[in-house]
């Protein structure tokens, strides 16, 4: 890796699993399981029903408080979308 994660921004060494300020992006809906890893430069967020979605990795754009936010976001959607086609938590 050629440039800065924001310090309060973890990524797993084995799976590769994103954790900010403690939280681990990760999560369990139904049959989705959506998850949060850094691949090349960017954040990517898949597993949902909308497809992915990714936010610049360098620090110097993205904050832990940034991709938490976007996180929440996506997990939200997804679970939105997910009750909303009949599927269960």
């Amino acid at each position: 890796m050629n440039f800065d994660i924001h310090p309060k921004i973890k990524v797993g060494t084995i799976t590769g699993t994103l954790r900010a300020s403690g939280e681990v992006l990760s999560c369990r809906l139904g049959d989705l399981c959506l998850i949060a890893r850094l691949v090349d430069d960017r954040f990517v967020f898949s597993g949902g029903l909308y497809g992915e979605h990714s936010l610049d990795a360098r620090a110097l754009n993205t904050s832990a408080d940034r991709l938490i936010a976007h996180w929440r976001g996506y997990v939200e959607n997804n679970q939105c979308y997910h009750l909303q086609s009949g599927g269960s938590l």
